[in-house]
């Protein structure tokens, strides 16, 4: 699939709650839900597309100590250390949502201190995006706010829509 050229329309962040036993109502919501969409409308994470893009293909960065490294490689080494074993090691899950289907990207939620945080979406190397945010921490919860998606600033509201549009 050759794509040149892509236009953003709206951003979807969703919004996802966890709990833990010691501090009840406690939020996280480091992620962003995006649809892919072509210039005719075709579901570009439908996999019964055949010009869709594939889960092997899609490829999650995070920015460390102003080092880009593949998620998977950051999640093995946490596994390997005895950290943490996560359900979605290459940050990124692709679901269907009514009748469409999105891919949900986790943001890497330990940026520096007083830093903004980076995560690079490359689509099986036709293109790469950014999305770039700073996380907020209280006692309650850690939120990724301040959220630009290629530069462009989004809404700080609690549900954002992303409609990606990708034009030949």
């Amino acid at each position: 699939m050759s794509v040149k050229k892509h236009v953003l329309l709206i951003i979807i962040m969703s919004i996802s709650a966890c709990s833990s036993d010691s501090i009840s109502n406690f939020t996280v919501s480091t992620n962003i839900d995006i649809s892919l969409k072509d210039a005719y409308n075709n579901d570009l994470l439908n996999p019964a597309n055949e010009n869709s893009f594939k889960n092997r293909d899609i490829k999650i960065y995070q920015e460390i100590d102003g080092e880009k490294i593949e998620a998977i490689e950051i999640n093995r080494i946490n596994m390997e250390k005895g950290n943490f074993i996560l359900t979605y090691p290459h940050d990124f899950f692709i679901y269907q949502h009514e009748n469409d289907y999105r891919i949900r990207v986790f943001l890497h939620s330990n940026p520096a201190s007083g830093k903004y945080g980076a995560t690079y979406i490359n689509w099986g190397g036709i293109e790469e995006d950014t999305i770039k945010y700073f996380i907020a921490r209280t006692k309650s919860s850690i939120v990724a706010t301040e959220i630009q998606y290629n530069g462009f600033l989004l809404p700080e509201n609690e549900v954002k829509i992303l409609l990606k549009i990708f034009t030949e």
